[in-house]
C-alpha cells in the first residue's frame, strides 16, 4: 500500500485503540484488488501488527468496488497513472450507523478530524 494509505492506517489504528471498549467494527476496502489479494492483505495486517478483532480488510471485483465507493460511500476512486500508487481514492473515514446510514465523513489524514471521529463514534454508540 502506498500514497496516503500508511497515514490512513496509522490514524484508523488510533481510532481503534481509542474506542476498543465499544462494540464497533472497522472496514477497509482496497482500491487495487489486482495487487491486494486476500494473501497480500493478510500479510499487510500481520506486517503492520493490525488488530483484526474488529477490523476487516476486504477485496473483490474492481468494478464493483469502484461502484460501491461512488454510489454507497459517496467517494471517488479510480485508477490514475499520475496519482501516488497509481490510484485516486478518498482520504475519508466514513462513520456508518447500524442502519447503514452515513453519519459523518472525516479526513483520515487530518489529526483534528480523526479526533472528531473518535468523539462522534462515542456519541453514536450512545444513541
Amino acid at each position: 500500500m502506498s500514497g496516503i494509505c500508511p497515514v490512513l492506517t496509522k490514524n484508523i489504528t488510533k481510532v481503534q485503540a481509542a474506542t476498543k471498549e465499544l462494540n464497533i467494527s472497522f472496514l477497509t476496502h482496497t482500491v487495487d484488488p489486482k495487487t491486494d489479494t486476500v494473501g497480500r492483505l493478510k500479510w499487510y495486517c500481520e506486517n503492520k501488527k493490525i488488530d483484526n478483532s474488529n477490523w476487516n480488510f476486504v477485496t473483490g471485483d474492481q468494478k464493483s468496488i469502484y461502484e460501491m465507493g461512488v454510489l454507497s460511500y459517496l467517494v471517488p476512486n479510480s485508477e490514475d497513472a499520475l496519482a501516488p500508487g497509481g490510484f485516486l481514492h478518498s482520504d475519508k473515514f466514513i462513520l456508518i450507523d447500524t442502519k447503514s446510514r452515513i453519519r459523518g465523513m472525516y479526513s483520515g489524514t487530518d489529526s483534528t478530524e480523526v479526533e472528531r471521529l473518535i468523539v462522534d463514534v462515542r456519541k453514536l454508540t450512545q444513541e
